[in-house]
């Protein structure tokens, strides 16, 4: 595993020719399959408790990847934000609706100092979980952010040390991050965040 903070694996899956058409294939056998879309419950329920407090919402899907994560948030003015490989070959193939879409270098490359300050929601949905260096992504996240985070899809450990570990994935491999509670909270609070609901 490559740990230094500012080195980026570009041998991951993701940066890969023919990631896109990997994951759509994925999608299309497993769009409305109960056992694929049962997590978004949980996604929808922590979207509940922000979805009142804005007339006009606006949410960035940092990794949007397919850009599946629309069919659960209908009412808030979508942006997908991925890679171009991915935007060009996934999101914008998937939902050609989709009326913003930004392409970033890295995934896990800079996030300007409140860059999504003009959205109510940033939304990392499995994201966070594929990082190679988990804690300075979510620091980043944390500053370009200024209102609500969701963080979907994320191991969180109450005993084992923050760390992450080589899994095969689309052909090539990936990473899976694996984060502890204490390393968490310390960042959250930092950044002047605060948890209001977390679900299993």
């Amino acid at each position: 595993i490559m740990n230094e903070p500012n080195k980026v694996d570009t041998g991951t899956c993701w940066y890969s020719d023919d990631v896109a058409e990997s994951m759509n294939r994925f999608l299309d056998q497993n769009r409305g399959n109960p056992d694929v879309e049962q997590h978004f419950k949980h996604f929808q329920n922590l979207l509940e408790l922000i979805s009142h407090t804005y007339s006009k919402s606006y949410m960035i899907d940092i990794g949007c990847g397919t850009g599946y994560l629309q069919e659960f948030c209908k009412g808030w003015l979508y942006t997908g934000a991925d890679l171009p490989n991915i935007i060009k070959g996934c999101l914008l193939r998937n939902y050609p609706k989709t009326i913003n879409a930004i392409e970033l270098v890295f995934i896990e490359g800079s996030f300007s100092e409140g860059c999504f300050t003009g959205y109510n929601l940033t939304v990392i949905n499995g994201v966070l979980d594929i990082m190679q260096h988990p804690i300075p992504f979510l620091e980043k996240i944390l500053k370009a952010s200024s209102n609500y985070l969701i963080i979907h899809r994320q191991e969180i450990t109450e005993v084992g040390e923050t760390r992450s570990k080589q899994f095969p994935s689309y052909n090539t491999y990936a990473y899976h991050s694996i984060i502890n509670r204490n390393d968490f909270n310390i960042i959250i609070e930092k950044h002047d965040f605060e948890i209001i609901k977390e679900e299993k």
